[in-house]
Formats: structure tokens, C-alpha cells, sequence
């Protein structure tokens, strides 16, 4: 929580499943009350949270909808469950994220964090 305060987001997007995103949505109503939140629900409504955020976002499935999350946020923070793997939604969505350009924050289950640069090029 301390790490969602200090970045005192004017704008937060998730992707409105139940555990992290659910979490950080509360976290974000009690703590960040200026923040506008954004969420982006999956198509899928079997781990949907149903959070209610100042806009909702159109459901898409989840890897685009991971996409849309990125393409419109300047920094990615990820909780995920462990170790890189392929086969990973909130893994796929922090290489990407890379890929835009995007920094990214870990914050891994033990609560260490990692910050990690993008991975685009400039030339």
C-alpha cells in the first residue's frame, strides 16, 4: 500500500479480477481518494470482481484487455503469484509492457520490489 500512495496516481486502470485488482481498487477508494480509477473488466465474468470505478471500460478478453491497460498507462504495477512463466496473464502484460515502452514495478509475493526499465530501443 505504502508503494500506491508514494506514486499518488492521478489515474489508476486494472483489470477488475477478484485478488490484486480488487485489493488495490479498496486500497485506491480509502487512500487515494482524487485518484480516478478506471477498470477494465475481462469478458470472462468467472474471476471478475465487479469493482465499480469512475469509468468501465468495455469487456474484452483478457490478454486484450491487458493490452488496453498498458497502451493507456505510463507505468505498469504487477503482483504476480511467483516466478516468470509463459503461459502467465500478469507475466505476458509485464513483457509487453516492456515491449511499449513502459516501466514496470514487481512487487512480488514476500513483498520485495522490483523495478524494471522498458526493453524499446531509441534510436
Amino acid at each position: 500500500m505504502e508503494l500506491l500512495v508514494g506514486l499518488q496516481p492521478t489515474e489508476l486502470h486494472h483489470g477488475d479480477c477478484v485478488g490484486a485488482d480488487a485489493d488495490t481498487h479498496r486500497l485506491a477508494r480509502e487512500h487515494l481518494t482524487t485518484t480516478r480509477i478506471v477498470v477494465h473488466p475481462p469478458d470472462n465474468p468467472v474471476k471478475r470482481a465487479s469493482c465499480h470505478g469512475d469509468e468501465t471500460r468495455t469487456p474484452a478478453p483478457y490478454l486484450v484487455r491487458n493490452q488496453h491497460i498498458v497502451n493507456t498507462t505510463d507505468r505498469l504495477v504487477a503482483l504476480p503469484a511467483g516466478e516468470d512463466q509463459t503461459r502467465s496473464g500478469t507475466w505476458y502484460t509485464v513483457r509487453y509492457a516492456a515491449t511499449q515502452g513502459r516501466r514496470s514495478t514487481i512487487i512480488w509475493p514476500d513483498g520485495h520490489v522490483e523495478e524494471r526499465p522498458s526493453t524499446r530501443s531509441t534510436v
